[in-house]
């Protein structure tokens, strides 16, 4: 038997009790010393930078790999000058331009399906085969890293609890700060309570977690009281804003027009990473245009194949539209547009918010309602306008692209301050840390 850590690996043996091949004990312990990280007693050497680590798992469209490098292009920059870790599930990183002073970390990737189970991508491993092996390169890449600030997206204890120990690791750390973010709107309130009492949520934010920040204003949807929280979690809640899509723009991707597609009178249809959006790139596709108009519609790179070759198949035909199934930064094309028809992902809204641009949104309503929630508070606001899916066909796009094709840009009070936001706040959670990590350091 050989003993890692108190845990018993069985070698195999032959009939006679000889090992085979050239198995040997191996002391391991170092390297398990390794990732747990420093111990209290260590001092941390001085650095030029700060470090941050962003998290988000990845397992359905590019939604929270877009999100991250927008935060991750707030902490880099000139306010806090961090260097950051990106941590993910999506290979797709790789077609996206790195905000300066970060790096990514490429974990082998969860596939969502409809249902909202959870599955290996494209290895063929058991579901607990790749929690197990992706626990353990986050675990790695935080010993190494030693960041000093960690921000986790969305899910406290990551797909399946792959970041439980990892957590829990950082917690007997001094100087780690450790932030959960939050989009505004999860799911509906029944829903999110149920998931949230399975899941132990609201313990692990009281065990494991600093703060909480929500991406969002709450005058369209304040969680606090639509998810019934605790005091205890109330407390650790701090509403940031919308993340305001502007500082996209200087990404050298955002100013290149996609597939030829003149940026005058230009209309777009997004379907987010396109999983889902086969019935409305289907429907507009088939929508009528004023005259004078040309529109881009945008597949989005996880869309099926037979789906993408039935779209190209009826755009092959018209002369004012173009297909393509990926642009890399929309942002600067969502502000030159007449129009947008869009699912109702977070980071699209976003962009409409910020720049004013008229937006139909067609929102996903399952497995979860998110995007219908938000939608529907935001064209309350006056801020957008929606469509059910269950009324989704062609004329009825056409009917709005008629009536709303660059029409004037509607003002709106919502709060988009949210970048400037998480630059304060992680400012102060890492003077926090540092103290902390200061007054042990003396009392040791």
């Amino acid at each position: 038997m050989i003993r890692v850590d108190n845990n018993p690996m069985t070698v195999p043996r032959t009939p006679g009790g000889q090992t085979r091949g050239r198995a040997k004990v191996i002391d391991a312990r170092p390297r398990l010393e390794a990732a747990r990280g420093p111990s209290r007693a260590d001092a941390r050497a001085p650095r030029a930078r700060s470090r941050v680590l962003l998290y988000s798992h990845d397992t359905m469209g590019l939604g929270h790999l877009r999100r991250n490098l927008l935060l991750a292009k707030a902490l880099t920059g000139p306010a806090l000058d961090a260097d950051v870790l990106l941590v993910t599930g999506a290979s797709e990183v790789g077609r996206f331009t790195l905000p300066p002073g970060t790096e990514c970390l490429v974990l082998p990737a969860y596939s969502k399906d409809l249902e909202g189970g959870y599955h290996a991508r494209r290895m063929r491993m058991a579901l607990g085969e790749l929690v197990d092996l992706r626990s353990q390169l986050i675990r790695g890449a935080v010993a190494a890293f030693d960041p000093d600030l960690v921000v986790v997206d969305n899910v406290a204890r990551g797909v399946n609890g792959e970041l439980d120990r990892m957590l829990r690791l950082l917690r007997a750390r001094d100087g780690v700060r450790c932030v959960l973010g939050l989009r505004d709107v999860r799911d509906e309130p029944r829903a999110v309570r149920r998931d949230w009492l399975r899941d132990r949520f609201e313990q692990t934010v009281a065990d494991l977690y600093d703060e909480v920040w929500v991406y969002g204003d709450p005058r369209v949807y304040d969680l606090r009281q639509e998810y019934e929280v605790s005091a205890q979690l109330a407390a650790k809640i701090r509403f940031t804003g919308y993340l305001d899509q502007r500082r996209r723009l200087d990404d050298p991707n955002a100013a290149a027009p996609a597939a030829g597609v003149a940026r005058q009178r230009l209309g777009l249809c997004l379907v987010g990473g396109g999983q889902d959006g086969d019935a409305l790139a289907h429907a507009f596709a088939q929508a009528e245009l004023p005259p004078g108009m040309r529109a881009l519609l945008v597949t989005g790179p996880f869309m099926k194949d037979g789906a993408r070759k039935r779209l190209e198949q009826l755009v092959r035909s018209r002369t004012d539209m173009e297909i393509t199934d990926f642009v890399p930064e929309p942002t600067a094309l969502i502000r030159d547009a007449s129009f947008v028809v869009s699912m109702g992902g977070y980071n699209t809204v976003c962009e409409l918010l910020s720049f004013g641009t008229p937006g139909l949104i067609v929102p996903r309503v399952a497995p979860r309602r998110e995007q219908l929630i938000r939608a529907e508070r935001l064209q309350h606001l006056g801020a957008l306008d929606m469509l059910h899916p269950a009324e989704l066909s062609p004329e009825a796009l056409g009917a709005w692209i008629v009536a709303h094709a660059e029409s004037a840009r509607a003002p709106h009070s919502i709060d988009l301050g949210g970048l400037d936001r998480v630059e304060q706040f992680a400012a102060a959670a890492l003077h926090t840390g540092a103290a902390l990590s200061r007054q042990r350091m003396w009392q040791a």
